[in-house]
């Protein structure tokens, strides 16, 4: 008798739809946010025939603004929270804020740039003109120290797969120069810290 049961499936759906629009109709448009559903769930039931106790929905939010992270916590749980109080279901949203952006610092910016155009070459470095949303747990240590995350490109005609690729094979060949830079950069900063 579905007709006495609550059904979570048709809620989830609503709730994603609405977290689709929290980004346009929330937060500012100049200030960069993705709001993500990465997995969508039911749980409780195994059978095809029978209604699931629960959905379960996993995702991430990326932004660059600490104080838009705590816009999205807000606007994620009223709004969950509220389109299922409208069809008499409970929902509990877990807010995991596991690691922020990462926000090079300027200066020591500039000293690995300029370390990174001695040791590879200006032709071989690129500045991005965009920051990158990744997720790195870098920015932890950044709220203790500033600090420069950057990358070191291993791609060549036998090494093309991505980072995060199962196909990923990494390429022995930058380990030399890459432990280089970073000798030759630790020694510019011990010479400057000690000027």
């Amino acid at each position: 008798r579905p007709n006495f049961g609550k059904d979570p499936l048709p809620v989830a759906t609503e709730i994603y739809n609405a977290l689709q629009h929290l980004v346009s109709r929330t937060l500012d448009p100049l200030k960069s946010a993705v709001v993500s559903v990465c997995s969508f769930n039911t749980e409780g039931s195994r059978a095809y025939n029978i209604i699931s106790d629960s959905v379960k929905m996993i995702g991430t939010v990326r932004t660059f603004d600490e104080s838009i992270r705590d816009t999205i916590e807000e606007e994620l749980t009223r709004r969950s929270q509220g389109i299922a109080a409208a069809y008499g279901i409970k929902a509990e949203t877990v807010y995991e804020r596991r690691v922020s952006a990462v926000n090079n610092d300027p200066e020591l910016t500039k000293e690995a740039k300029e370390a990174a155009d001695r040791c590879f070459g200006t032709e071989n470095v690129i500045e991005l003109a965009e920051p990158y949303m990744i997720s790195e747990d870098f920015s932890s240590y950044q709220k203790v120290l500033p600090g420069c995350f950057f990358f070191i490109g291993v791609k060549d005609a036998e090494h093309k797969e991505a980072l995060h690729s199962p196909y990923f094979d990494f390429n022995d060949k930058v380990l030399i120069p890459a432990g280089a830079f970073f000798s030759y950069l630790a020694l510019e900063r011990l010479n400057k810290l000690s000027e």
